[in-house]
């Protein structure tokens, strides 16, 4: 899901004219800030856990992510896969999709490293033994 910004953290400083406009302290304060991912909030209230945290151009994140940013190959962003778990809430589902609610383990969000700006974010699947029959637990 693209440029949805999550309401609940505080606002990401950023240095104009410099890239990157923000340091990797910076982002872990502002990923620290509130008990959510873009995608919803942890389950524990607690702040997620950053696993990584990573200045990159587009070109190798698209690589190893196979996932197409938006921005120009040389393009520098900010990536950190988050650990939660997570409740899904700002996620969006296809026609047919069963409602939920639906968890995260874990999420990466993608951020322009010259404006701050949340570019794309994704959760990694979870397997759910829940929506299975009981005999397959």
């Amino acid at each position: 899901m693209a440029g949805v910004q999550p309401v609940a953290r505080a606002p990401l400083k950023v240095t104009q004219n410099k890239i990157p406009a923000f340091t990797a302290d910076e982002m872990t304060s502002y990923l620290h800030s509130a008990p959510a991912c873009a995608g919803g909030p942890t389950l524990s209230g607690d702040s997620p856990i950053i696993e990584t945290l990573e200045f990159v151009e587009c070109r190798e994140l698209t690589k190893r992510l196979k996932l197409s940013i938006g921005l120009a190959d040389e393009a520098l962003v900010c990536s950190a896969v988050l650990r939660g778990p997570f409740l899904m809430t700002m996620m969006s589902l296809p026609p047919g999709a069963p409602p939920g609610p639906h968890y995260c383990h874990r999420v990466v969000e993608i951020y322009d490293a010259c404006t701050g700006r949340l570019l794309v974010w994704g959760g990694y699947p979870t397997y759910d033994k829940t929506r299975l029959p009981a005999d397959e637990r």
